[in-house]
Protein backbone atom coordinates (compact mmCIF):
# COMPACT_ATOMS: atom_id res chain seq x y z
CA UNK A 1 0.00 0.00 0.00
CA UNK A 2 1.24 3.17 -1.04
CA UNK A 3 2.27 5.60 1.97
CA UNK A 4 0.85 9.37 0.75
CA UNK A 5 2.88 12.21 1.42
CA UNK A 6 0.66 13.99 4.58
CA UNK A 7 1.03 10.66 6.30
CA UNK A 8 4.28 10.83 6.43
CA UNK A 9 4.94 14.81 7.32
CA UNK A 10 2.34 12.98 10.36
CA UNK A 11 5.33 10.61 11.07
CA UNK A 12 7.53 13.05 11.32
CA UNK A 13 6.06 15.14 13.48
CA UNK A 14 5.33 12.33 15.68
CA UNK A 15 9.31 11.12 15.63
CA UNK A 16 10.42 14.64 15.95
CA UNK A 17 8.08 15.08 19.15
CA UNK A 18 8.84 12.01 20.77
CA UNK A 19 12.70 13.02 20.14
CA UNK A 20 12.15 16.24 21.92
CA UNK A 21 10.43 14.20 24.99
CA UNK A 22 13.13 12.23 25.00
CA UNK A 23 15.85 14.89 24.90
CA UNK A 24 13.76 17.07 27.76
CA UNK A 25 14.55 13.98 30.11
CA UNK A 26 18.25 13.30 29.58
CA UNK A 27 19.08 16.88 30.15
CA UNK A 28 16.93 17.10 33.17
CA UNK A 29 18.96 13.99 34.52
CA UNK A 30 21.94 15.65 33.76
CA UNK A 31 21.43 18.66 35.24
CA UNK A 32 21.54 16.97 38.90
CA UNK A 33 25.04 16.62 37.75
CA UNK A 34 25.97 19.98 36.54
CA UNK A 35 28.28 21.90 39.13
CA UNK A 36 26.87 24.30 41.25
CA UNK A 37 27.98 27.71 39.48
CA UNK A 38 30.44 30.13 41.42
CA UNK A 39 29.81 32.12 44.20
CA UNK A 40 28.46 35.79 43.19
CA UNK A 41 31.55 38.09 42.36
CA UNK A 42 32.25 41.46 44.41
CA UNK A 43 33.24 44.38 42.47
CA UNK A 44 36.95 44.73 41.77
CA UNK A 45 39.32 47.22 43.23
CA UNK A 46 39.22 50.76 42.10
CA UNK A 47 42.62 50.27 41.19
CA UNK A 48 41.90 47.14 39.12
CA UNK A 49 39.60 47.92 37.18
CA UNK A 50 40.94 51.79 36.49
CA UNK A 51 42.47 49.99 33.33
CA UNK A 52 38.75 48.80 32.45
CA UNK A 53 36.77 52.09 33.00
CA UNK A 54 35.44 54.19 30.23
CA UNK A 55 36.16 57.22 32.90
CA UNK A 56 39.71 56.42 32.77
CA UNK A 57 39.81 57.27 29.07
CA UNK A 58 39.56 61.14 26.85
CA UNK A 59 37.66 60.81 23.80
CA UNK A 60 39.89 62.44 21.19
CA UNK A 61 37.59 61.95 18.47
CA UNK A 62 33.68 61.25 18.99
CA UNK A 63 30.63 61.08 17.45
CA UNK A 64 27.74 61.26 20.19
CA UNK A 65 25.08 62.46 17.87
CA UNK A 66 25.37 59.63 15.04
CA UNK A 67 22.63 57.14 16.03
CA UNK A 68 20.22 59.97 16.72
CA UNK A 69 20.44 61.39 13.22
CA UNK A 70 20.37 58.27 11.50
CA UNK A 71 18.39 56.02 14.13
CA UNK A 72 19.65 52.67 12.43
CA UNK A 73 18.29 49.23 12.85
CA UNK A 74 21.92 47.89 13.67
CA UNK A 75 24.90 49.89 14.75
CA UNK A 76 28.23 48.37 13.22
CA UNK A 77 31.16 49.05 15.32
CA UNK A 78 34.42 47.88 13.42
CA UNK A 79 37.86 47.98 15.66
CA UNK A 80 40.97 49.46 13.31
CA UNK A 81 44.64 50.34 14.57
CA UNK A 82 44.23 54.22 14.01
CA UNK A 83 47.27 54.06 10.89
CA UNK A 84 44.85 51.48 8.73
CA UNK A 85 42.58 53.93 6.41
CA UNK A 86 42.65 51.47 3.62
CA UNK A 87 41.04 48.57 5.61
CA UNK A 88 38.46 51.67 6.70
CA UNK A 89 38.02 52.57 3.14
CA UNK A 90 37.00 49.43 2.20
CA UNK A 91 34.81 48.46 4.30
CA UNK A 92 33.18 52.19 3.26
CA UNK A 93 32.94 50.76 -0.32
CA UNK A 94 31.22 47.56 0.63
CA UNK A 95 29.91 46.36 3.44
CA UNK A 96 29.77 48.67 5.76
CA UNK A 97 28.23 51.90 2.88
CA UNK A 98 25.46 53.81 4.31
CA UNK A 99 22.60 52.06 3.99
CA UNK A 100 19.10 53.97 5.16
CA UNK A 101 16.40 52.79 2.62
CA UNK A 102 17.27 49.29 2.08
CA UNK A 103 15.87 46.02 3.87
CA UNK A 104 18.70 47.42 6.75
CA UNK A 105 19.19 50.60 7.97
CA UNK A 106 22.61 50.09 9.68
CA UNK A 107 25.53 52.82 10.78
CA UNK A 108 29.19 52.12 10.45
CA UNK A 109 31.65 53.29 13.21
CA UNK A 110 35.31 52.92 13.38
CA UNK A 111 37.03 52.50 17.13
CA UNK A 112 40.64 53.12 17.34
CA UNK A 113 42.83 54.05 20.35
CA UNK A 114 46.24 56.07 19.97
CA UNK A 115 49.69 55.53 18.74
CA UNK A 116 53.02 57.49 19.14
CA UNK A 117 53.33 58.39 15.40
CA UNK A 118 51.41 61.16 12.93
CA UNK A 119 48.31 58.95 12.44
CA UNK A 120 46.48 60.96 15.24
CA UNK A 121 46.15 64.10 12.68
CA UNK A 122 45.19 61.98 9.95
CA UNK A 123 42.76 60.48 11.79
CA UNK A 124 41.35 63.59 12.99
CA UNK A 125 41.10 64.67 8.93
CA UNK A 126 39.88 61.78 8.10
CA UNK A 127 36.82 61.56 10.96
CA UNK A 128 36.02 65.27 9.45
CA UNK A 129 35.80 63.97 6.04
CA UNK A 130 33.46 60.93 6.49
CA UNK A 131 31.87 61.80 10.31
CA UNK A 132 32.30 57.84 11.62
CA UNK A 133 35.15 57.72 13.61
CA UNK A 134 35.71 57.45 17.72
CA UNK A 135 39.29 57.36 19.11
CA UNK A 136 39.86 57.29 22.57
CA UNK A 137 43.40 57.89 24.04
CA UNK A 138 44.47 54.13 25.43
CA UNK A 139 47.15 52.70 23.66
CA UNK A 140 45.82 51.30 20.35
CA UNK A 141 47.33 47.35 20.84
CA UNK A 142 46.45 43.56 20.65
CA UNK A 143 47.11 43.30 24.29
CA UNK A 144 44.66 46.30 24.80
CA UNK A 145 41.94 44.95 22.65
CA UNK A 146 39.55 44.41 25.77
CA UNK A 147 39.46 47.83 26.46
CA UNK A 148 39.04 48.95 23.19
CA UNK A 149 35.60 46.27 23.19
CA UNK A 150 34.39 47.67 26.44
CA UNK A 151 34.90 51.11 24.78
CA UNK A 152 32.78 49.72 22.14
CA UNK A 153 30.34 48.57 24.06
CA UNK A 154 30.16 51.75 26.27
CA UNK A 155 29.55 53.84 23.25
CA UNK A 156 27.25 51.90 22.14
CA UNK A 157 24.77 51.47 25.27
CA UNK A 158 25.89 55.50 25.77
CA UNK A 159 24.88 56.94 22.25
CA UNK A 160 22.94 54.38 20.38
CA UNK A 161 20.16 53.24 23.08
CA UNK A 162 17.35 53.25 20.40
CA UNK A 163 19.19 51.01 18.01
CA UNK A 164 17.52 47.42 18.18
CA UNK A 165 21.49 45.75 17.58
CA UNK A 166 24.89 46.24 17.75
CA UNK A 167 27.48 44.12 15.47
CA UNK A 168 31.44 43.92 16.68
CA UNK A 169 32.89 42.64 13.55
CA UNK A 170 36.73 43.11 12.49
CA UNK A 171 37.99 45.25 9.66
CA UNK A 172 39.30 41.95 7.83
CA UNK A 173 36.14 40.33 7.42
CA UNK A 174 33.49 40.52 4.88
CA UNK A 175 29.77 40.74 5.99
CA UNK A 176 26.42 39.56 4.16
CA UNK A 177 24.41 42.60 4.97
CA UNK A 178 21.37 41.47 2.78
CA UNK A 179 22.09 37.83 4.37
CA UNK A 180 22.33 39.68 7.70
CA UNK A 181 19.06 41.49 7.42
CA UNK A 182 16.72 38.16 6.73
CA UNK A 183 18.68 36.92 10.05
CA UNK A 184 17.82 39.90 12.25
CA UNK A 185 13.93 39.55 11.80
CA UNK A 186 14.06 36.47 13.55
CA UNK A 187 16.37 37.47 16.26
CA UNK A 188 15.07 38.22 20.35
CA UNK A 189 15.25 41.43 21.51
CA UNK A 190 16.66 41.44 24.37
CA UNK A 191 19.24 39.46 26.07
CA UNK A 192 20.69 37.79 22.89
CA UNK A 193 24.29 37.45 21.68
CA UNK A 194 25.10 34.82 18.69
CA UNK A 195 28.07 34.38 16.87
CA UNK A 196 30.55 31.19 16.15
CA UNK A 197 30.05 30.08 19.66
CA UNK A 198 33.81 28.22 21.11
CA UNK A 199 32.72 26.00 23.94
CA UNK A 200 36.04 24.29 24.36
CA UNK A 201 38.46 26.94 24.67
CA UNK A 202 41.27 26.44 26.94
CA UNK A 203 43.81 29.70 28.67
CA UNK A 204 47.07 29.36 26.84
CA UNK A 205 49.75 29.24 29.56
CA UNK A 206 52.66 29.09 27.21
CA UNK A 207 53.94 33.32 27.84
CA UNK A 208 55.95 32.89 24.08
CA UNK A 209 51.86 32.36 22.66
CA UNK A 210 50.34 35.60 21.59
CA UNK A 211 47.50 34.38 23.16
CA UNK A 212 49.21 33.52 26.61
CA UNK A 213 47.22 34.35 29.53
CA UNK A 214 48.74 33.73 33.03
CA UNK A 215 47.39 31.97 36.20
CA UNK A 216 47.27 35.02 38.32
CA UNK A 217 44.87 36.41 35.30
CA UNK A 218 42.91 33.81 34.87
CA UNK A 219 43.65 30.65 37.23
CA UNK A 220 40.81 27.92 35.43
CA UNK A 221 41.69 25.65 33.12
CA UNK A 222 38.64 26.79 30.87
CA UNK A 223 36.98 29.64 29.71
CA UNK A 224 33.15 29.63 29.67
CA UNK A 225 31.62 30.04 26.16
CA UNK A 226 32.52 32.99 24.23
CA UNK A 227 31.59 34.11 20.71
CA UNK A 228 34.51 34.43 18.33
CA UNK A 229 36.19 38.35 18.07
CA UNK A 230 36.18 38.37 14.18
CA UNK A 231 32.02 39.06 14.68
CA UNK A 232 29.43 38.59 16.55
CA UNK A 233 25.92 40.05 17.17
CA UNK A 234 23.95 41.42 19.92
CA UNK A 235 20.78 43.28 20.91
CA UNK A 236 21.36 46.28 21.94
CA UNK A 237 20.64 45.49 26.22
CA UNK A 238 23.62 43.15 25.56
CA UNK A 239 26.40 46.31 25.32
CA UNK A 240 24.77 47.99 28.42
CA UNK A 241 25.28 44.50 30.54
CA UNK A 242 28.64 43.41 29.11
CA UNK A 243 29.76 47.24 29.86
CA UNK A 244 27.93 47.11 33.66
CA UNK A 245 29.47 43.18 34.67
CA UNK A 246 32.95 44.56 33.36
CA UNK A 247 32.91 46.28 37.16
CA UNK A 248 32.81 42.93 38.39
CA UNK A 249 34.81 40.59 36.18
CA UNK A 250 39.20 40.79 36.06
CA UNK A 251 40.90 41.78 33.03
CA UNK A 252 41.75 39.51 30.68
CA UNK A 253 44.16 40.04 27.38
CA UNK A 254 41.77 38.25 25.01
CA UNK A 255 38.65 40.01 24.13
CA UNK A 256 36.71 37.85 22.99
CA UNK A 257 37.47 35.31 26.37
CA UNK A 258 36.12 38.57 28.06
CA UNK A 259 33.05 38.85 26.62
CA UNK A 260 32.22 35.93 27.83
CA UNK A 261 32.97 36.04 31.08
CA UNK A 262 31.41 39.28 31.48
CA UNK A 263 28.08 37.23 29.20
CA UNK A 264 28.70 34.65 32.40
CA UNK A 265 28.81 37.26 35.28
CA UNK A 266 25.51 38.57 33.63
CA UNK A 267 23.50 35.06 33.25
CA UNK A 268 23.52 35.32 29.63
CA UNK A 269 24.54 32.44 27.32
CA UNK A 270 25.47 32.87 23.40
CA UNK A 271 23.96 31.39 20.65
CA UNK A 272 25.25 29.40 18.04
CA UNK A 273 24.70 30.68 14.78
CA UNK A 274 24.37 27.94 12.07
CA UNK A 275 21.67 26.95 9.01
CA UNK A 276 20.45 23.44 9.04
CA UNK A 277 19.08 24.45 5.62
CA UNK A 278 22.20 25.67 4.00
CA UNK A 279 24.40 23.28 5.99
CA UNK A 280 26.64 26.35 6.44
CA UNK A 281 28.38 27.97 9.75
CA UNK A 282 26.36 31.38 9.20
CA UNK A 283 29.60 32.86 10.93
CA UNK A 284 32.24 31.23 9.10
CA UNK A 285 35.53 32.54 11.04
CA UNK A 286 38.09 30.36 9.30
CA UNK A 287 39.17 30.88 5.66
CA UNK A 288 36.68 29.38 2.99
CA UNK A 289 37.53 28.92 -0.82
CA UNK A 290 35.18 32.14 -2.51
CA UNK A 291 32.21 30.65 -3.86
CA UNK A 292 29.41 33.12 -4.57
CA UNK A 293 26.69 31.17 -3.34
CA UNK A 294 28.47 29.54 -0.41
CA UNK A 295 29.23 33.08 0.63
CA UNK A 296 25.78 34.60 -0.07
CA UNK A 297 24.53 32.15 2.61
CA UNK A 298 26.50 33.51 5.27
CA UNK A 299 26.54 35.87 7.48
CA UNK A 300 30.17 36.80 7.36
CA UNK A 301 33.74 35.35 6.34
CA UNK A 302 36.66 36.13 7.94
CA UNK A 303 40.52 36.57 6.43
CA UNK A 304 40.29 39.43 3.90
CA UNK A 305 42.31 41.81 2.54
CA UNK A 306 41.20 45.07 1.18
CA UNK A 307 41.52 44.30 -2.17
CA UNK A 308 40.07 41.25 -1.76
CA UNK A 309 37.12 42.61 -0.08
CA UNK A 310 36.26 44.93 -2.89
CA UNK A 311 36.91 41.79 -5.87
CA UNK A 312 34.37 39.84 -3.74
CA UNK A 313 31.95 42.80 -3.14
CA UNK A 314 31.52 43.43 -6.85
CA UNK A 315 29.30 39.83 -6.84
CA UNK A 316 27.12 41.51 -4.48
CA UNK A 317 26.76 44.79 -5.58
CA UNK A 318 24.39 43.16 -8.62
CA UNK A 319 21.48 40.12 -8.98
CA UNK A 320 22.74 37.01 -9.42
CA UNK A 321 21.09 33.39 -9.08
CA UNK A 322 22.10 30.55 -6.55
CA UNK A 323 20.31 26.95 -6.73
CA UNK A 324 17.22 26.98 -4.69
CA UNK A 325 17.97 23.65 -2.91
CA UNK A 326 18.07 23.59 0.56
CA UNK A 327 21.70 23.04 0.82
CA UNK A 328 23.07 26.12 -0.94
CA UNK A 329 20.56 28.67 -0.34
CA UNK A 330 21.29 32.12 -1.48
CA UNK A 331 20.64 35.63 -0.22
CA UNK A 332 20.08 36.45 -3.10
CA UNK A 333 17.34 34.45 -4.33
CA UNK A 334 14.72 36.61 -1.64
CA UNK A 335 11.76 34.23 -2.86
CA UNK A 336 13.28 30.26 -2.59
CA UNK A 337 11.56 28.27 0.41
CA UNK A 338 14.61 28.93 2.10
CA UNK A 339 13.88 32.65 2.87
CA UNK A 340 10.19 32.09 3.75
CA UNK A 341 11.13 30.59 7.15
CA UNK A 342 12.23 32.75 10.31
CA UNK A 343 15.25 32.82 11.16
CA UNK A 344 14.75 32.10 14.17
CA UNK A 345 13.95 28.64 13.37
CA UNK A 346 17.80 28.45 12.13
CA UNK A 347 19.74 28.79 15.04
CA UNK A 348 21.40 25.84 16.27
CA UNK A 349 24.56 24.21 17.44
CA UNK A 350 27.88 22.62 15.78
CA UNK A 351 27.55 19.25 14.21
CA UNK A 352 29.68 16.82 12.40
CA UNK A 353 28.28 17.80 9.45
CA UNK A 354 29.74 21.32 9.63
CA UNK A 355 33.29 20.37 7.93
CA UNK A 356 32.05 18.11 5.58
CA UNK A 357 29.48 20.75 4.36
CA UNK A 358 32.21 22.96 2.98
CA UNK A 359 33.44 20.17 1.02
CA UNK A 360 29.83 19.06 -0.69
CA UNK A 361 28.91 22.45 -1.26
CA UNK A 362 32.31 22.84 -3.96
CA UNK A 363 31.62 19.58 -5.09
CA UNK A 364 28.08 20.09 -5.71
CA UNK A 365 28.78 23.14 -7.59
CA UNK A 366 31.25 21.68 -9.68
CA UNK A 367 29.08 18.45 -10.61
CA UNK A 368 26.48 18.34 -13.62
CA UNK A 369 24.66 15.05 -13.19
CA UNK A 370 22.37 16.61 -10.45
CA UNK A 371 19.66 14.20 -9.62
CA UNK A 372 17.33 16.83 -9.71
CA UNK A 373 18.41 18.24 -12.99
CA UNK A 374 18.45 14.66 -14.70
CA UNK A 375 15.17 13.92 -14.19
CA UNK A 376 11.35 15.69 -15.30
CA UNK A 377 10.92 18.86 -14.01
CA UNK A 378 7.66 18.16 -12.65
CA UNK A 379 8.67 15.65 -10.49
CA UNK A 380 11.80 17.58 -9.74
CA UNK A 381 9.91 20.36 -8.05
CA UNK A 382 7.52 17.89 -5.90
CA UNK A 383 10.93 15.70 -5.11
CA UNK A 384 12.56 19.35 -3.99
CA UNK A 385 9.64 20.51 -2.26
CA UNK A 386 9.46 17.45 -0.03
CA UNK A 387 13.09 17.90 0.79
CA UNK A 388 12.14 21.26 1.87
CA UNK A 389 9.86 20.59 4.21
CA UNK A 390 12.03 17.59 5.81
CA UNK A 391 14.43 20.54 6.33
CA UNK A 392 12.47 23.04 7.53
CA UNK A 393 11.16 20.45 10.04
CA UNK A 394 15.09 19.56 11.40
CA UNK A 395 15.23 22.68 11.27
CA UNK A 396 12.48 23.77 13.78
CA UNK A 397 13.58 21.13 16.04
CA UNK A 398 16.93 21.89 15.91
CA UNK A 399 15.69 25.62 17.09
CA UNK A 400 13.19 24.56 19.44
CA UNK A 401 16.06 22.47 21.39
CA UNK A 402 18.46 25.04 21.22
CA UNK A 403 16.27 27.98 22.39
CA UNK A 404 14.46 26.00 24.95
CA UNK A 405 16.65 23.43 26.17
CA UNK A 406 20.66 24.64 25.50
CA UNK A 407 20.17 28.89 25.83
CA UNK A 408 18.57 28.69 29.23
CA UNK A 409 19.48 31.70 31.37
CA UNK A 410 22.51 31.12 33.59
CA UNK A 411 22.71 32.18 37.26
CA UNK A 412 23.74 35.81 37.91
CA UNK A 413 26.84 36.41 39.24
CA UNK A 414 26.06 39.85 39.49
CA UNK A 415 23.31 41.70 42.08
CA UNK A 416 20.38 42.20 39.57
CA UNK A 417 20.12 46.14 40.21
CA UNK A 418 23.95 46.77 38.34
CA UNK A 419 21.97 45.09 34.76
Amino acid sequence: MKVTFPWVFVKLLIASAALLLLLQLLLSGFAALTPRPPPPKSPLPPGTYRVLSPSTYRYVLNQPSLCGDRRPQLVIAVPVAPGDRTSRDAVRRTWGARRDADDLPLLTVFFAGVREDDTDDMLAAESREHGDVVQMDFVDSYRNLTVKTLMIMHWVATHCRDAPYAMKVDADVFVNVYRLAESLRGYPAEGFITGSVIRDGRPRRDPRSKWYVSEDAYPDPYFPPYVSGAGYVFSADVARKVSRASRYVAMVPLEDVYVGLCLRAAGLSPVYAQSFLARANLFEVGRLRYDRCAFAARVLVNGFEPAQLLRVWRDFSVPAHCASGPWDASASSRRTAYYRVPHALKIGYRTSSIARAEVEHAEKEDRDESPLKSIGNRTSLALDSKIRVRWVLLDTCAAYINLRFLSVPKPLLIPMDEL
